[in-house]
């Protein structure tokens, strides 16, 4: 019998407000292939749409954009260069914090030997360092924005918590299992 394994996370603020949730595949549970296919036909295949590329630098604006705004008007308006200055992105906002929080502190559950906590930045770092290649960008999946990190040890979704769960719901946890399983249809 072959076991799959895919781990789901969430984080929030002391007042309950600010809630983000991640989705991890660690790439030994993605069918053979499907990493180097590309992080387009990988979003296709879960039902994610409209990738947006983030800067690696620009991560923790991206976030906090994405936790202060609902819906995904902001990510057809992302550019390549910057996110619009505003009141999310300023690092006294609560929502900069809470983003800065999510990308620096290790509790992303990765799988290392042994599976342990990591930092956003730093499995984005190790695998753009080494030559092997990171994806980072806005994707989006049931009305909601996400950031999708692809990574040669695996795929991370991370969505405001209201966010994933309305893209959870509309089949994309579905589509990760049929995925993980081997059943890409």
């Amino acid at each position: 019998m072959a076991m799959s394994h895919f781990f789901e996370t969430t984080v929030m603020d002391d007042e309950q407000e600010l809630l983000g949730h991640f989705l991890i595949v660690p790439s030994r549970f993605l069918p053979e292939g499907v990493l180097a296919d590309g992080p387009s036909a990988l979003a296709r295949t879960i039902g994610l749409a409209e990738l947006r590329t983030i800067s690696p630098g620009r991560l923790i604006r991206a976030i906090a954009l994405m936790v202060a705004n609902e819906g995904t008007a902001f990510v057809q308006a992302w550019g390549p260069q910057d996110v619009a200055e505003g009141q999310p992105t300023q690092p006294q906002n609560r929502h900069y914090r809470f983003a800065e929080y999510v990308s620096m502190a290790r509790i992303v559950p990765f799988e290392n030997s042994p599976l342990g906590g990591d930092t956003l930045g730093e499995i984005i770092t190790r695998a753009s360092g080494v030559g092997l290649g990171a994806y980072v960008g806005f994707a989006v999946g049931g009305g909601s924005a996400l950031v999708f990190i692809l990574v040669p040890a695996g795929m991370i979704l991370f969505g405001a918590s209201a966010g994933l769960a309305r893209g959870l719901e509309e089949g994309v946890r579905e589509r990760v299992k049929r995925l993980v399983s081997g059943k890409r249809k």
